[in-house]
């Protein structure tokens, strides 16, 4: 029964992605990456039934497409209004899509059905607050019961509101009463002082943001304190806490627009303008939060109710896209990150986030143009041109990779020099690229700077064993691997193709056929087990485990061919390990030169290689 309703589901979804299909748009002559991406979502088509709404709805949130959910879900309580369930699906749905005007109808039927719903209750808030209806705004806050709420939101959208009936010295009194919460001290001081500014009180304001100082203090925080240094006239204050911020920030561009201010003379502005915008910034912040803690849900939340109030905040727009490509919605946060004004600071990063976008959806021709684009822009920055190496190496093309690579890290030396993940990349294409001499410097160096990366020390010592290096070191590295992440068929797989490459055959099988349970739809494991099956004798398993992996194989002809000649004429000639080199033979054997026991070798498999299987980076 289960294995039916699977079958039913998948059914339906492929029927349902039949009927929404619509071609995608390929790039012109005349058109380039914008024209291209502008023409790829247009809207989908309406529901004829509610049972054909609520399906759609459905399958378009299993899918991970927010927008075509809400659309759907809005059509089914259209032809359902008095169902509940429906109302605040579609509610929930249609806020995080962000259209805001269905949510905000929505938000008075959730209310009717429950009055004291807290996203419904915060929205009307927010609705309220924009029009500047701030006694009902207060009212709505009351009434809210979630205690995360009105523990930490609620009054600082208080003070807020109280800011806006000209009681500042109320809100600040509101919010003292947060100033002792744990983790929160500095954005409590950090609000007052922007409350503080916006009644003109320039000197409060500076006492306010100084008190919320900290050892590595937030973009927003430098930018408010500096603003008000700079209308103080106190330039060579801002210019110092500018520097230090991006002398401790080298991979933020985001504090360059202020420096190049105070060069040019321009006069700076508060970075909240209204109550709108205090109260966006207080749920910014909090989107912010549960985004570093992988709430992904209740962040997307308050990131959409932010952007209501303040909808051309760039750094919220960046945030709601950063969230929608956590929830692998891809269309969805291509959408937000082409939203960001192109004149704002944000914008270069918002392309660069758009192309990585791109990347993990393999549309490697329209990422690789905007890639160039950012890269020419700023000569400077390396980050464009590591994800074209990224790319070059997911498409094989390592040579590129390698290029791309070096010149990036000739760009920003002192940004790479820290980066493990670089120097593993980097890695892992001067290894299919032949370049083995460097290949082992970079690996080692990505090593050094985390010795716990479970695929990191595969790689290395997999590398080792396969050209008969260093077993020693390999068999502590591959060990250590499986120990840190022992149900990864991957790794385990490794070990068991290490078994077999000094000749260790019965426990090759053994552990090749656990990495087997592991992943078995791998189309490499099955090629490994295989092997080993031929070499004990068990040649009809060993046929099979090849055709398995021939069936799942794509993408690597090389390993095809090897895998054809097998089934034609069994394995010929086993790469064993004392077969290359007699230095790697002796390297195994322990001292008096007796046989090495069972379970002294070492292990390991190249995660990333024509032979190997894993998750690079």
């Amino acid at each position: 029964m289960v294995a039916g309703a699977t079958t039913l589901t998948r059914s339906a979804a492929l029927v349902l992605a039949v009927c929404l299909s619509v071609a995608s748009g390929t790039a012109g002559a005349d058109g380039g990456w914008r024209e291209r991406l502008a023409r790829e979502h247009p809207a989908w088509p309406d529901a004829s039934t509610l049972s054909g709404a609520y399906l759609s709805g459905s399958i378009a949130l299993s899918q991970n497409d927010i927008g075509a959910a809400a659309h759907y879900m809005a059509q089914a309580v259209a032809r359902d209004p008095g169902d509940p369930r429906l109302v605040n699906a579609a509610f929930q749905l249609t806020l995080r899509a962000g259209d805001a005007g269905e949510a905000l109808e929505l938000s008075e039927r959730m209310l009717e059905l429950r009055p004291a719903d807290p996203t419904a209750n915060l929205l009307a808030a927010a609705a309220d607050i924009r029009t500047g209806d701030y006694a009902t705004a207060s009212a709505r806050l009351d009434a809210v019961e979630d205690r995360s709420i009105r523990s930490f939101v609620a009054p600082m959208m208080e003070a807020w509101i109280q800011a806006g009936r000209g009681e500042v010295e109320q809100a600040a009194a509101t919010l003292a009463t947060l100033a002792d919460s744990s983790g929160i001290a500095g954005l409590v001081r950090m609000h007052e002082g922007m409350i503080r500014d916006h009644a003109g009180d320039l000197e409060g304001a500076r006492l306010a943001y100084e008190r919320a100082l900290e050892p590595q203090n937030s973009l927003r925080l430098v930018l408010a304190l500096g603003s008000v240094y700079e209308r103080l006239g106190q330039s060579v204050q801002a210019a110092e806490l500018y520097r230090t911020y991006q002398e401790r920030n080298p991979g933020s561009i985001l504090i360059e627009p202020a420096l190049a201010r105070l060069d040019g003379g321009d006069r700076a502005t508060p970075i909240a303008d209204g109550i709108a915008d205090g109260v966006a910034e207080v749920l910014f912040q909090m989107a912010s939060a549960l985004h570093g803690q992988n709430a992904t849900d209740h962040a997307l939340v308050y990131a959409r109710l932010a952007e209501f109030l303040r909808p051309d905040f760039a750094l919220g727009q960046v945030l709601v896209g950063d969230l929608l490509s956590d929830f692998e919605d891809y269309p969805g946060a291509m959408q937000m990150y082409r939203t960001v004004d192109e004149a704002a600071p944000e914008a270069w990063s918002a392309r660069l986030k758009l192309a990585r976008v791109l990347q993990l959806q393999e549309r490697y021709d329209p990422a690789l143009a905007i890639l160039n684009e950012l890269a020419a822009e700023r000569p400077e920055r390396a980050e464009p041109l590591i994800s074209v190496g990224d790319i070059h190496r997911s498409t094989r093309r390592f040579d590129a990779a390698v290029v791309a690579y070096d010149d990036a890290g000739d760009r920003s030396p002192e940004l790479v020099d820290g980066d493990w993940t670089f120097f593993y990349r980097r890695g892992i294409a001067l290894e299919r690229a032949s370049q083995w001499g460097r290949a082992e410097t970079d690996l080692q160096q990505a090593m050094a700077l985390n010795p716990d990366h479970a695929h990191l020390l595969n790689y290395l010592g997999y590398s080792w064993v396969d050209r008969g290096e260093n077993l020693a070191e390999a068999e502590a590295l591959i060990r250590r691997a499986v120990q840190l992440q022992p149900d990864d068929g991957f790794i385990v797989d490794s070990l068991g193709w290490f078994y077999f490459r000094v000749g260790q055959l019965d426990r090759a099988v053994v552990v090749l056929e656990q990495a087997i349970e592991l992943e078995p739809e791998d189309p490499v494991i099955n090629d490994h087990l295989g092997d080993a099956y031929w070499m004990v004798g068990r040649e009809l398993e060993a046929r099979f485990q090849w055709r398995r992996a021939l069936r799942t194989l794509e993408d690597d002809p090389e390993l095809a061919r090897t895998i054809r000649t097998k089934l034609v004429d069994g394995l010929i000639d086993p790469p064993f390990v004392d077969r290359q080199s007699a230095a790697a033979r002796e390297a195994a054997e322990p001292a008096g030169g007796e046989p090495a026991a069972q379970g002294d070798g070492a292990g390991g498999r190249d995660v990333f290689s024509p032979s190997g299987a894993g998750a690079p980076l």
